[in-house]
């Protein structure tokens, strides 16, 4: 196929002369670049000799980097739950805890002739979420500490139909109904009268809160609207560690998730009553940070300091932390060029790549509109393979292709916003990472510094 172009003088043909070539080369790059080609030798055969200068690449364009707290994010009904704390020498101290509505198992239930109270054990179905790859991950941090859950009865009622945020609170009541202390099993099967059964958390809860239960009025028993009015619900809190911790996950809608009751009546019989925690059941977790107790340099940049990016930039899921991206000179940089970007790649390497904290297996990238919202960028819709924001653990690095986006920009198609970068399933999985900055004050790490990696050709008309 061969391609002409008009050569005439004017500018307004030398312009539209030019967005061709571009939309020529842009297309090809996206072409070439999913098939994995050499990007400096992408379309020179399409575009007249007479046009081409030469084929550059640079890696010193300014890029301005610096994290910032995040917003909240939503944690109501989801699939999986999370429970614990960790104390992260970079991150600081992160507590998840849960709040969660129970039901009856049949209404207008009949505990006999004069109940008896043996115990009140609420079950927590130990869970993992899953990698894309479906590698499962049953814990975060370390097993081996020791942890406090308590237990507390909801003062304040949940709403099925209501959304709860990641800094959403509710009241309780002040009594304790357990205070235990346990070591995360996410993966042992543990022995319930004499029968092996898959791995769960079970905790005993205080007589009181059971003979409430148990000596009820008839009509408590009559509907799931009168019971959860009058008890509204469990809020489960690990208390803080003082080093190392671990985040569990669990599965409230597991069967075995529960809060069991096991008593006695004149009929002499042992017997056991489940309430149960299903999918009618409204629940959200609650995640607290505090970064006074993380590293200095890191409290200081969110605090402010942007000229600590340099160094350091850091991402935390959880409505936690994330990273605001900005290419300021770009413009300039190409001012009074011809260029067509043929590729554009943002990396990022991890500075700690040993961590008991695993980096997130994803990334996520968008622009900020003026509103604060956020918006796609044309090089998402390339799909995965092309946009980039997965975890290369050979190599330690993230990258993100941003050459359409960028392209628009120069061409005055599109403002020259700011970015921001976060975790993907930020709700879903408690990982962080940090990143060699823009400019590392050990020479060493210069070849990890964050960096926009262009190749571009000039056009010489």
């Amino acid at each position: 196929m061969n391609f002409k172009f008009n050569s005439g003088s004017t500018s307004s043909n030398r312009n539209n002369h030019f967005f061709l070539l571009v939309s020529i080369f842009s297309i090809i790059v996206i072409v070439f670049t999913n098939c994995k080609n050499d990007f400096d030798k992408v379309g020179i055969g399409l575009i007249p000799g007479s046009e081409i200068l030469e084929l550059f690449s640079s890696d010193t364009t300014t890029v301005l980097v610096h994290s910032v707290f995040a917003d909240s994010v939503k944690t109501d009904n989801t699939a999986t739950s999370m429970l614990g704390s960790y104390l992260d020498p970079i991150f600081g101290l992160n507590t998840i805890s849960i709040a969660t509505q129970v039901r009856l198992s049949t209404v207008n239930m009949n505990f006999g002739e004069n109940p008896e109270l043996d115990s009140i054990v609420l079950v927590m179905q130990y869970s993992f979420y899953s990698l894309p790859n479906f590698q499962p991950v049953y814990y975060y941090g370390d097993t081996a500490t020791t942890q406090t859950i308590k237990v507390f009865e909801l003062d304040e009622s949940l709403y099925y139909d209501s959304t709860y945020y990641s800094n959403s609170l509710v009241a309780t009541k002040s009594t304790e109904l357990a205070s235990m202390d346990i070591n995360f099993s996410p993966r042992d099967s543990i022995m319930i009268d004499s029968v092996k059964v898959k791995p769960q958390l079970r905790i005993r809860l205080n007589d009181e809160f059971g003979n409430n239960i148990l000596n009820a009025p008839a009509s408590v028993k009559e509907s799931n609207e009168n019971f959860q009015d009058f008890m509204k619900g469990l809020y489960i809190k690990p208390e803080p560690v003082a080093n190392n911790g671990v985040i569990a996950f669990f599965d409230l809608l597991d069967i075995n998730s529960c809060l069991n009751l096991y008593y006695k009546n004149d009929e002499g019989d042992a017997k056991m009553y489940s309430f149960l925690i299903n999918a009618a059941c409204a629940r959200y977790m609650n995640f607290t940070h505090d970064y006074s107790m993380g590293d200095p340099d890191f409290v200081a940049q969110l605090n402010g300091n942007h000229d600590l990016g340099k160094e350091k930039v850091y991402l935390q899921s959880l409505g936690g932390v994330e990273t605001r991206i900005s290419f300021p000179y770009i413009k300039d940089w190409f001012k009074d060029q011809k260029i067509v970007i043929n590729e554009a790649k943002l990396v990022f390497h991890n500075v700690d790549t040993n961590s008991i904290y695993k980096p997130p297996h994803e990334l996520v990238y968008y622009f900020v509109k003026d509103d604060g919202t956020l918006g796609f960028i044309e090089d998402q819709f390339e799909g995965v393979s092309y946009f980039g924001g997965q975890y290369d653990k050979k190599k330690g690095e993230y990258f993100f292709r941003l050459s359409q986006s960028l392209q628009k920009i120069m061409l005055g198609e599109k403002e020259n916003t700011v970015f921001t970068m976060g975790i993907s399933g930020a709700s879903l999985s408690p990982t962080r990472v940090a990143f060699h900055g823009t400019w590392p004050n050990d020479e060493n790490l210069m070849n990890k510094r964050i960096k926009l990696q262009i190749k571009y050709t000039k056009l010489t008309n």
